[in-house]
């Protein structure tokens, strides 16, 4: 997409930061290049009326929240429709750093999934397996407390998820001092950073030659580690049974999911998505994804439609969202049948623009609409093919007797020839 050469397109359900107004204060010369740098892409770019004004005083808000503008840190603004809408926000340059990691798969950490505890504090949700954190001792459970960077004497103390996961991520090999909350009992680790792989494709095989894969959001690395373990499902013989789970799954980036429908058509004319901007109309078919997509072994264009004979049931719920939605609906529309609740509605799609100073500017540039039939789901969400209510209790639940939808899964895909 020819928008910007420094942009990443993406489609997440996700607002990862923080809502944030103070009063408005005078601009300086850098604010005012910033001010006019921001004012001019959202004029060209943004798909929805706003009103120069109120952008005005809002990026003057954002400037003044994270301080000079050449700093990083600091929260960034979510604003309203009349400058952003809610998937549009500004980023400092650490956040815009932290989003390209995350989009890429890798980043240099101690690997652990952490989020907000139960009674307040950071939780470790889990520690990656093989991860500097586990090998550390690290557990599910713990409530970080304090965390010391190598080569200094001060201990921080940790207040909020996204304070804590700035001050654990650096580059590998660099050692991080962290006190957990275990039990009542305080307990200092030694952690050396390593690079961390995202893993976003896990999978199973189940009885009756049926394979299982969970595919928690679209990001560089989720296309090529989706083919492997496909591949690993031939050995059921011809037109091997597969469940793809993307419940929960908030989305990721354009590309990704792009790469994995190439993997389910060989039809030229077979339409992955269509994409309305401000002034134009693109459309992505099979066709014009030759060559695009190339294989990391071997370095060759990949062909398309590798997959096409399997048996494919897809779960689908109302966090499968943006990119998933996009899988969910072209795979439906193509004829692959979809299990579960109707997805999340969100229809829109970001460009994650760089600006001058190194931050970035989140912006909602384009409509998306699904497969052949260029079906919306702004607001609407994708309809299953079955449509069978949640009965998890927990995640834990997920893919056993517990799990209604995935038992209608199990139950359609038996029955398939």
């Amino acid at each position: 997409m020819e928008l910007f050469k420094r942009s990443l397109i993406v489609l997440s359900s996700i607002a990862v930061f923080l809502i944030f107004t103070i009063d408005c204060v005078q601009a300086g010369p850098k604010e005012e290049e910033f001010i006019s740098e921001v004012l001019g892409i959202i004029e060209k770019n943004y798909i929805y009326p706003s009103d120069p004004s109120s952008c005005r005083y809002q990026i003057e808000n954002y400037l003044a929240s994270r301080g000079p503008i050449e700093l990083e840190g600091g929260p960034s603004l979510e604003g309203e429709s009349v400058c952003f809408d809610k998937y549009s926000e500004l980023l400092t340059p650490w956040e815009y750093k932290a989003l390209q990691e995350e989009m890429s798969g890798h980043f240099g950490g101690i690997g652990a999934v952490i989020g907000l505890g139960e009674k307040g504090g950071v939780k470790v949700i889990e520690p990656l397996e093989g991860s500097p954190a586990l090998k550390s001792g690290m557990k599910a459970g713990d409530i970080i407390v304090k965390v010391r960077q190598e080569n200094t004497s001060e201990a921080i103390n940790v207040t909020d998820a996204d304070q804590a996961k700035k001050m654990l991520r650096g580059k590998k090999g660099t050692k991080v001092f962290v006190t957990i909350e275990r039990d009542g009992a305080l307990i200092n680790l030694e952690i050396v950073r390593d690079d961390i792989k995202v893993r976003t494709v896990k999978y199973k095989d189940l009885p009756n030659n049926i394979g299982y894969i969970s595919l928690s959001m679209f990001n560089e690395e989720s296309a090529d580690d989706l083919e492997a373990v496909l591949r690993t499902f031939r050995k059921y013989g011809p037109n091997p049974k597969v469940i793809i789970d993307v419940r929960r799954n908030p989305g990721g980036c354009l590309g990704c999911v792009l790469e994995m429908l190439y993997y389910f058509s060989d039809k030229p004319g077979d339409i992955m998505v269509t994409t309305k901007f401000k002034n134009k109309e693109e459309v992505d078919t099979i066709k014009n994804q030759f060559g695009r997509f190339i294989d990391p072994g071997t370095w060759q264009p990949k062909s398309p439609g590798e997959f096409k004979d399997y048996r494919i049931v897809i779960l689908a719920d109302r966090y499968s969202a943006s990119a998933s939605e996009i899988f969910v609906g072209t795979m439906k529309d193509w004829g692959f049948m979809a299990v579960g609740s109707e997805t999340y509605g969100k229809g829109v799609g970001q460009t994650v623009i760089s600006l001058s100073d190194g931050s970035a500017l989140v912006l909602t540039t384009f409509e998306y609409l699904v497969g052949n039939s260029k079906t919306a789901v702004n607001k609407k969400g994708v309809s299953p093919n079955i449509a069978v209510g949640d009965t998890r209790k927990s995640l834990d639940d997920t893919a056993t007797d517990k799990d209604a939808q995935f038992q209608k899964a199990l139950e359609v895909l038996i029955k398939m020839n």
